[in-house]
């Protein structure tokens, strides 16, 4: 069984900034707890298969967050995209793994983040987790518009 859970800027508008500083902003992680409201701490080199140590609000900003760490599971620069994953258990209980993605516009950013579920014990944690997932994305979509918006100038990676 495979589901998946999304969001995107697209909306509320799609960001009024250039790929480079939206990608400079996702790239800088310790960062994230300035804007962040869904993963409030992330600690990664990017590099292919390094840990994703984070601290994710699934309550909301403000609230208790929750320990995870997870693994680079695709990091493309030049396509500005990256992912990071992870098994619950054996692999064939629950396996997640999380695209973040940008794309040109017209001038300016659209992004997009998908995580794809698959395994028997999906369906479970979708009916426990789904709708605090579901708010962390549209979230983070949201404020990272705000944070780009509202920066003095253009930002290289």
């Amino acid at each position: 069984m495979a589901r998946a859970v999304s969001a995107s800027t697209e909306p509320f508008g799609d960001i009024e900034a250039d790929m480079d500083t939206v990608w400079a902003v996702l790239m800088d992680v310790d960062r994230f707890p300035e804007w962040n409201p869904f993963t409030v701490s992330v600690k990664t080199s990017f590099a292919l298969g390094s840990p994703v140590d984070m601290q994710v609000a699934l309550s909301g900003p403000g609230r208790r967050t929750r320990h995870q760490v997870e693994y680079i599971t695709g990091f493309d620069a030049a396509a500005r995209r990256f992912s990071w994953g992870v098994n619950v258990g054996p692999g064939w209980f629950i396996k997640a793994d999380r695209w973040q993605r940008l794309t040109s516009v017209g001038g300016r950013t659209r992004y997009e983040t998908s995580a794809e579920f698959t395994g028997v014990g999906v369906g479970l944690m979708l009916a426990l987790m789904e709708r605090k997932v579901q708010r962390g994305f549209e979230g983070v979509a949201r404020e990272l518009k705000t944070r780009c918006e509202s920066l003095p100038g253009p930002l290289t990676p």
